[in-house]
């Protein structure tokens, strides 16, 4: 038996942490939701549960607390009384407030030492009878009334009683039930408690006709504590404490209407159904698991109220975002149009690697020449061949700018003007979305630009990274197809044929001891300089028909899905992100 409640209780202990845990999750989400005003008021809500599972595993050993809980008059204290079998046990009356401070019914004094050096021995009565002998695992607290003058003063007390209760008694008076005051001060502090573990009780019920009480008051009580309390159903004593006492009392001609009473319901209750050893680890672990889903729905109701007010607004947040995307793109196509001559002095780079043959030894030379001189500006501006050869042989001295001209083509100026048309999008449309936004619950404070923003530095980094690899890339392809073999070969026949011809000539001239002519030299020279240099000038046309502007166009096609892949969450996002999970229950809503 030792070893099965030792299972229990390790039980409860796993409980309370899945519990924690769960809780401790939301808090995380909520810290990251900064700007959406009800998450200080939840997070406080999660403080409040963490504190009542700490409290709750601090009394795991501890007896059931079952607390009476009501305003002046209702019977809370005439209640106990008949409960404990003596009439002047707590103190009842007409005096208000009746209860003024905490009255603890139990079988030792020693049960109560844990709420004593809890609230204090000035606020606390600790009751016994010989009734109270049966009460093996049960506490019962009397509490001070909650609509007395008094109240202000007593709510801390009753908030701490009810912080270490496990089962509530709410006792209103059947003559007049549905006091909103009452229902509305203990709505707080009944959600605190799992279903089965709040009970209602309805006092004076022999002053109300029974055939009224069966067929209206109850039922309709109960569907209007269910309506205001937001739960499936409670379950509705009606009592008359009173005719339970030794002395009742009763003020002449003002007898019991009727001999319909709950109140042995309620004592069995009391004395049977919840005074068993069993059922304290049970009603523990409900309450635990109770406290997490209270909080994690109080969280997914107000997360599903700002979601629905901002329904569309995170479909409108991805497309100011992709907008202003295109705008960076845009900018810096424009730009580009002015770098061009600094894209095709890499593209005749590259293609120096690939080449071969005579024509590939020009190209090396070429690019050579266009790296040397600031000419790679004047040269490629130049409309002819001829006249871009003159350029690059006027600009040699210049080495240094063609070394500038040409890493600005994947560098500063055009990463910082994207950058510059980027937040001005941004800036231009987010004042109407955060509008929305702030409508559905957020502060005012996400007008400020930088929550729509992602990390500039980071942004500035990923525009940079994305922009280089898709010109590499554009400019490898473009390469590669300028430099297939099946071209090389048609460019370089004519010099190899002729070459060929020409020391075929030679070599067989020479073994015949048949001396050829200066002219012949002179001719084959001339024939192969030409057939070297228009293949070349060949292939230059089609650097300026495959590159400049096509080249450049490609590049910016392969942009902006690099930069789609890569853009980090804006601060808003993030924050949309964490509500959206906090509604969902831990899994994302898709948009």
């Amino acid at each position: 038996m030792a070893e099965s409640n030792h299972e229990r209780q390790l039980e409860v202990a796993e409980t309370l942490e899945i519990c924690r845990a769960r809780i401790r999750s939301s808090q995380t989400h909520l810290e990251i939701a900064a700007h959406w005003l009800p998450a200080a008021g939840l997070n406080a809500k999660c403080k409040e549960a963490l504190e009542l599972l700490d409290n709750l595993e601090q009394r795991l050993e501890r007896k059931l607390i079952v607390t009476l809980i009501g305003p002046s008059g209702a019977g809370k204290s005439t209640l106990l009384n008949a409960l404990a079998g003596v009439d002047e046990l707590s103190t009842s009356g007409f005096d208000r407030p009746t209860t003024r401070d905490v009255a603890v019914y139990c079988k030792e004094r020693d049960d109560a030492s844990p709420l004593v050096d809890t609230l204090g021995e000035q606020t606390v009565r600790v009751l016994t009878s010989p009734n109270a002998q049966s009460l093996q695992h049960v506490l019962l607290i009397d509490t001070p009334d909650t609509d007395s003058e008094k109240c202000p003063e007593h709510r801390p007390l009753v908030e701490k009683v009810i912080a270490a209760s496990d089962v509530l008694m709410c006792v209103f008076n059947s003559e007049n039930p549905k006091r909103l005051d009452n229902i509305d001060f203990l709505r707080p502090l009944v959600d605190l408690f799992p279903k089965d573990s709040v009970y209602g009780i309805l006092t004076h019920c022999d002053r109300r006709p029974e055939a009224e009480l069966k067929d209206s008051i109850r039922p309709d009580f109960e569907k209007h504590l269910s309506r205001a309390w937001s739960r499936e159903s409670i379950e509705v004593f009606c009592v008359s404490g009173r005719s339970h006492l030794s002395d009742p009392e009763w003020p002449k001609g003002a007898g019991p209407l009727h001999s319909f009473d709950e109140f042995g319901k309620v004592h069995e209750l009391l004395f049977g159904e919840l005074n068993r050893g069993s059922v304290v680890l049970d009603r523990r672990i409900q309450q635990a698991e109770h406290l997490a889903e209270y909080v994690r729905k109080s969280i997914a109701t107000k997360a599903g109220e700002t979601i629905a007010a901002a329904a569309m607004t995170g479909r409108q947040i991805a497309a100011l975002q992709q907008d202003a995307l295109k705008a960076a793109v845009g900018s810096m196509e424009r730009k580009g149009g002015e770098e061009l001559f600094a894209m095709d002095v890499m593209l005749y780079q590259r293609m120096a690697q690939l080449s071969w043959g005579p024509v590939g030894w020009l190209v090396a030379i070429w690019s050579k020449l266009l790296s040397w001189g600031s000419g790679a500006l004047g040269v490629l501006r130049f409309g002819s061949p001829v006249m871009q050869a003159w350029g690059a042989i006027s600009s040699a001295v210049k080495h240094k700018q063609t070394t500038e001209a040409i890493g600005q083509a994947s560098d500063s100026q055009w990463v910082e003007d994207a950058l510059r048309e980027y937040r001005a999008e941004l800036n231009r449309r987010w004042p109407d979305i955060a509008d929305t936004l702030i409508h559905a619950g957020f502060s005012r404070e996400i007008l400020a630009k930088e929550n729509i923003s992602p990390d500039l530095d980071g942004f500035r980094n990923r525009v940079a990274s994305a922009w280089v690899h898709s010109l590499t890339e554009s400019i490898e392809k473009t390469a590669q197809g300028l430099s297939h073999s099946s071209l090389q070969l048609v460019l370089n026949l004519p010099f190899i044929v002729i070459a060929g011809k020409v020391a075929y000539t030679c070599i067989l001239s020479f073994l015949a001891s048949n001396y050829l002519s200066d002219d012949y030299f002179r001719h084959a020279l001339f024939t192969l300089v030409l057939v070297w240099i228009l293949p070349f000038i060949l292939l230059q046309l089609l650097v300026k028909f495959a590159g400049g502007m096509r080249m450049l166009a490609r590049a910016m096609k392969g942009l902006l899905p690099r930069l789609g892949g890569v853009a980090e969450e804006s601060p808003i996002e993030r924050e949309l992100e964490a509500v959206e999970l906090l509604e969902g229950n831990g899994k994302k809503t898709q948009p």
